[in-house]
């Protein structure tokens, strides 16, 4: 079995391209249940947040699975391979496991240490577990994940300093118009990224605050924690009239904010400048609106540049949670190595016990007069003897795995008790994941079978100054 994260994120994929890939909370279940019937998948995970689309798997053949999950992509998504398939990163055995540790804790993210995406990964996970899509490996590994980055975050300061696209987009409004306690704000959505923006917003000073949503009740709730307005929907052509500032999120498919009606806004405002942010992915915003005249518009990309503030101390912290990683995969990694054992384990405990049992057998033929109870006594202290001369090998077994080196212990251990015919047979089948540390990039690039993926080989610098 092989451990694969496939997928598109923000460092190499482009907002117009993800936004063609978004998965909403409705659709992904779904989404889910098709990729886990794709050929050789054992078990499987879908995170889809704004800034990527990524499928978690163990399967059986890598090649197999990336031929079956592209073909899937263009069916599912109406969109031919050849327009996405270069921007398809895909992260093999030991480099999936960091990736999936760097996603959770933040590391990977555009902004560097922030929180969304624990949640966002564990209600991935969580969602896979209760539709029965992960088993023993997945179980495993997401909540040592999910645990880590918890513990990443109180053990470090990487959260001391506010970064995020909601602070970057409220920091660049003052930037770009100073003073924004008397501007007229729309904030469209009240989900976590709206909610991130007007705390931001009131704690800049900003008191004219309006939430657009779908759902009147949901904006009330947002907008008495800032001591602002709510509004339907079909007010939204009003809003956006009576603002200065806009900032979008919203889970929509389609554009909640038009061409047409920027159009119109503008020429109804005598000539007063608007400043909107587009956070959402799809996009809120036509980005046609970005021509009408006195509009500015910008997207989480664009919003990506312009974080660099509070970033350096972040980094530092970043450091040591990279170092603490490492020492996560590793123990991740060896815990997976330790599983390709289990065969050889239970043949030899088996052959053990059949060894003890045949003794018994014997003994009691030759020697008839024996009480149940003496019987007893001495089925326990040949199990005690059985148990004590396999403690050992059994240790030594275990750290030979633990050091990759399952493939010679196996042979060692099966010629050394005479066990080659079970152990081998059960290996074949149940071994769980092929050696994690020793797939060198030629192997992965021949695994791959397929020039345009981006192939993230075993990396020894910081995660956080990689462009992916």
């Amino acid at each position: 079995m092989h451990i694969i994260a496939i997928g598109f994120n923000y460092r190499i994929a482009p907002v117009e391209l993800r936004e063609r890939f978004a998965i909403n909370e409705e659709q992904l279940p779904e989404v889910l249940e098709q990729i886990s019937k794709l050929g050789g998948v054992q078990e499987c995970v879908v995170l889809a947040t704004c800034n990527r689309t990524e499928i978690y798997a163990v399967v059986e053949q890598i090649n197999l699975f990336v031929s079956e999950i592209e073909g899937f992509l263009a069916q599912q998504f109406a969109v031919a391979t050849d327009a996405f398939a270069p921007f398809l990163t895909l992260y093999k055995e030991e480099e999936a496991v960091s990736h999936l540790f760097h996603v959770a804790s933040g590391l990977d993210s555009m902004i560097i240490g922030e929180t969304q995406i624990l949640g966002q990964v564990k209600d991935a996970f969580l969602l896979a577990q209760q539709r029965e899509k992960t088993s023993s490996i997945f179980n495993k590994m997401f909540k040592q994940a999910i645990t880590f980055a918890k513990r990443a975050q109180t053990e470090t300061k990487i959260n001391d300093h506010p970064v995020s696209v909601s602070y970057a987009a409220v920091e660049l409004a003052k930037a770009s118009v100073g003073d924004i306690s008397g501007r007229n704000v729309v904030l469209i959505g009240a989900g976590k990224m709206s909610a991130l923006a007007a705390k931001h917003l009131h704690a800049s000073g900003s008191r004219h605050i309006r939430i657009v949503n779908r759902t009147i009740e949901k904006g009330v709730r947002l907008a008495e924690q800032i001591g602002g307005s709510a509004y339907a929907m079909e007010h939204l052509a009003d809003c956006i009239e009576w603002s200065d500032l806009i900032i979008s999120s919203t889970g929509s498919s389609d554009y909640i904010v038009t061409e047409t009606m920027l159009t119109r806004a503008m020429g109804l405002r005598k000539s007063r400048p608007l400043l909107l942010f587009d956070l959402a992915v799809p996009r809120d915003i036509d980005p046609a609106g970005n021509a009408v005249t006195g509009v500015r518009l910008y997207n989480v990309d664009d919003l990506s540049l312009l974080v660099d503030k509070n970033l350096d101390a972040r980094k530092e912290e970043a450091a040591r949670i990279e170092r603490m990683i490492v020492a996560e995969v590793h123990q991740m990694t060896a815990w997976l190595r330790s599983r390709q054992i289990h065969p050889l384990l239970a043949a030899l405990q088996q052959k053990a016990g059949s060894v003890q049992e045949a003794a018994l057998e014997t003994m009691l033929r030759k020697l008839p007069e024996l009480e149940p109870h003496e019987v007893s006594v001495i089925q326990k202290l040949t199990g005690s003897i059985v148990s004590q001369l396999l403690r050992e090998p059994i240790a030594m077994l275990k750290e030979m795995a633990g050091e990759g080196q399952a493939e010679q212990a196996i042979a060692l251990f099966s010629r050394m008790y005479g066990i080659e015919h079970e152990a081998d047979s059960q290996h074949s089948m149940e071994a769980s994941v092929v050696p994690l540390a020793q797939g060198s990039s030629e192997q992965q690039a021949t695994a791959a079978k397929r020039s345009h993926l981006k192939l993230v080989p075993p990396q020894s610098g910081s995660r956080s100054e990689r462009t992916g």
